[in-house]
């Protein structure tokens, strides 16, 4: 029987969070821990969580280490006695069956070939009725083994936000690793409300509204491309920023404040400077 820890990093989402700890009650396989980390919420998460009991166990920061610094330490503490850790954000409903359909597909897949993680479908629908192979993965809804972790390490912290479960997911996969989608478990994303719309035509994406955000998903996206020799993705990522530079540039108000973001990510990402920007604290 496989012992599963959960880790959960959450920040002033204390609603959302009321509803996926609902939804963990519930799972049809029993988590031996749920380990909630708090990013320094300011929204009453500390209040409602401090009594809880285990299998839950609650570790509230001082300041926002953002989702590497928040999954570096729940995997660090989770990975102990524990077969697996599945990560999940705040903001996902999760079904009653989400970590039973995991285990289950672990267990069987286990016995073909060295398995890094198997993650859960993260939309409505799903065109697939088996587990297949990925390249990479999401924290949320992800169920990562011990025997992966122990070998590939912990998530960089100095990522701080953005990218750092893509890289995570390049290191499993470098070290022999295979993931796999497990299309039968289902963990589904909740809050869009933090990006927007912006171009027109060709021009026309989407993208996070912050300023910061930018900074930390251009930089690290490219960081990450060139840390893996991934150069059409460096070269896509290059090109997107200067599309998103131009769209920018031609709003009826000129969005200076996210180009300066978005070239100062650039430059960062190119030279290798990681941690958190002491412009862009969230």
């Amino acid at each position: 029987m496989w012992k599963i820890a959960v880790v959960v990093v959450t920040r002033n989402n204390c609603d959302m969070l009321k509803q996926l700890i609902n939804d963990l009650e519930k799972q049809t396989f029993k988590p031996k821990q749920i380990w909630i980390i708090d990013n320094a919420s300011s929204d009453g998460t500390e209040a409602f969580l401090q009594n809880f009991s285990p299998p839950f166990f609650y570790v509230r920061f001082s300041q926002n280490t953002g989702s590497a610094g928040g999954y570096y330490e729940g995997i660090l503490r989770a990975k102990q006695d524990n077969d697996a850790v599945w990560l999940l954000d705040d903001d996902v409903t999760v079904s009653e069956n989400a970590l039973e359909e995991l285990v289950k597909h672990l267990d069987l897949l286990v016995k073909k070939k060295p398995i890094g993680a198997v993650r859960s479908w993260c939309a409505s629908d799903c065109p697939y009725k088996e587990p297949f192979c990925t390249d990479s993965f999401a924290w949320r809804g992800t169920l990562i083994t011990e025997e992966a972790i122990s070998t590939v390490g912990l998530p960089q912290r100095d990522y701080f936000l953005y990218a750092d479960d893509t890289e995570y997911a390049l290191r499993i996969k470098e070290a022999g690793f295979s993931i796999f989608w497990v299309p039968s478990s289902r963990v589904i994303e909740k809050r869009l409300a933090d990006k927007e719309l912006i171009g027109k035509g060709v021009f026309k994406t989407t993208l996070v509204r912050e300023p910061a955000k930018l900074y930390y998903a251009f930089r690290n996206q490219l960081h990450v491309g060139i840390k893996y020799k991934k150069w059409w993705q460096v070269v896509k990522t290059f090109l997107f920023a200067v599309k998103v530079i131009f769209v920018f540039s031609l709003g009826k108000r000129k969005e200076s404040e996210k180009i300066i973001a978005v070239k100062l990510a650039l430059k960062d990402g190119f030279c290798g400077r990681l941690g958190r920007h002491p412009h862009y604290i969230l």
